[in-house]
């Protein structure tokens, strides 16, 4: 499968307070998603909310450093030619989280319903490492004007699906990761993404 990587602002990596709680109806309008681990949920459990935006492209500038992540309606349309973005939080609460070492991995997944070619992946470009804080960890995924492929009348529909996994040392050569005991995923209602070639009103 075709796989393209998406640069991210680092500044927003930083941990800044905000929990999933605040970001899912009723308080916000993300899409919470399933975290699951090996552990008993008394042990070790965690949340996981994502949304996707486009901004109007008159307005695209960087982000104040704590911009409230509430702000911004979720689309369920998104025009490929202009800039659009998803992004992410993920917690790990529970007694054993101060003790989880490691690294997220971060993965953007968009499944097309239309033509198979147009299948594409997104990798965040590092690994976060697990530093035990009390809020959330996130990502932004900036995606650029036509990276994502649409048929050219009607546009075509996507499944987008992000998943974050825990990686930890292998134990074997030095360096090598593999997964973890720690995996959340949001599974995105169905966008609808076109090319607009002229503009409807």
């Amino acid at each position: 499968m075709p796989s393209f990587e998406i640069p991210v602002p680092p500044d927003l990596e930083e941990s800044d307070g905000i929990l999933v709680e605040n970001l899912i109806p009723p308080n916000g309008d993300w899409t919470l998603g399933d975290f699951e681990t090996d552990f008993p949920p008394d042990q070790l459990r965690g949340s996981i909310a994502a949304i996707i935006r486009q901004p109007e492209p008159a307005v695209i500038e960087p982000p104040e450093p704590r911009e409230n992540p509430n702000v911004g309606d979720p689309e369920a349309i998104i025009e490929v030619d202009d800039p659009w973005e998803v992004d992410v939080r993920w917690e790990l609460l529970g007694r054993a989280a101060h003790s989880i070492v490691g690294f997220w991995r971060v993965e953007l997944f968009f499944e097309s319903l239309g033509d198979d070619s147009f299948d594409r992946e997104a990798k965040y470009p590092r690994d976060i490492a697990v530093d035990g804080r009390q809020d959330t960890y996130h990502v932004q995924f900036k995606i650029g004007a036509n990276q994502l492929q649409v048929e050219a009348d009607e546009g075509t529909p996507y499944q987008i699906t992000v998943a974050v996994v825990l990686m930890v040392n292998s134990g074997g050569a030095p360096g090598k990761l593999v997964p973890g005991p720690a995996i959340g995923k949001v599974s995105f209602p169905l966008i609808q993404a076109f090319r607009e070639e002229f503009p409807a009103f």
